[in-house]
């Protein structure tokens, strides 16, 4: 019987796949592009290693703060490749409701989509100065200085990537009980609960929705669930493993 991986393992070996094999597609001001799994990966790769440069360390909390992307997902699996911990925010949530999720994960690290996000987060910086460094995916006008481009990140991590060596062997030193992720609950019955996701239940959900149903490499599936929704995320692990 083979050996249960934590996601991360999955990921690590994408890159062995196919070249026509496509690992994400989106659309961008109107056209549809896509990547396959090695440049997927690579990507995921400099976020990884320009949020390791960051000082990003194992076991360590990371925000999102950004409607469904493909950025959203890369950056996910560049957490979790750390072997540091997402924090998922809903898009919708307001400034307050962001303070909670980040005092109580005590994240080192967020990022947010654009400037809608990033005025959320001005409202309540002065109370977080646990947030070490704020990474904006989509940059404004008049940007504050001490804010970090997605491009910026991915360009340095770029720069780091020579060896591809570092990022690889990080995925595959998870293991199955190391924390994963931190879900909020929707606050609907009182205050909201983070619920802490370990690997190993990670993987359990990804393997009983590939039991359930007959999914094969052949299969594509349409994203419409954000990704601070754990469903929404269990088809982003999905399609890795």
């Amino acid at each position: 019987m083979t050996a249960r991986k934590p996601i991360t393992h999955h990921f690590a070996s994408s890159t062995h796949r196919p070249n026509e094999h496509v690992a994400v597609r989106f659309k961008r001001h109107k056209n549809w592009l896509e990547l396959n799994w090695s440049d997927y990966y690579r990507t995921a790769e400099a976020v990884g290693l320009g949020l390791n440069y960051l000082g990003l360390k194992r076991g360590e909390r990371v925000a999102l703060l950004a409607n469904t992307c493909w950025e959203w997902a890369a950056c996910d699996f560049a957490i979790l490749g750390l072997g540091a911990v997402t924090v998922p925010i809903y898009q919708s949530h307001r400034s307050d409701e962001v303070e909670f999720a980040l005092t109580h994960t005590q994240c080192r690290f967020l990022i947010l989509e654009d400037q809608s996000q990033w005025r959320k987060w001005e409202a309540i910086a002065k109370r977080c100065p646990f947030v070490e460094k704020v990474i904006i995916l989509r940059p404004f006008e008049d940007m504050p200085a001490e804010l970090l481009t997605w491009d910026d990140l991915c360009k340095k991590g770029a720069d780091l990537s020579a060896d591809g060596i570092f990022f690889h062997h990080s995925c595959l030193q998870t293991q199955l009980t190391d924390l994963a992720t931190i879900v909020f609950t929707s606050g609907t019955s009182g205050e909201p609960k983070g619920v802490m996701l370990t690997h190993d239940q990670v993987l359990s959900e990804v393997e009983d929705v590939a039991k359930a149903f007959p999914i094969s490499a052949n299969d594509s599936t349409l994203t419409f669930l954000p990704y601070a929704h754990v469903l929404g995320r269990v088809e982003l692990w999905l399609h890795t493993y």
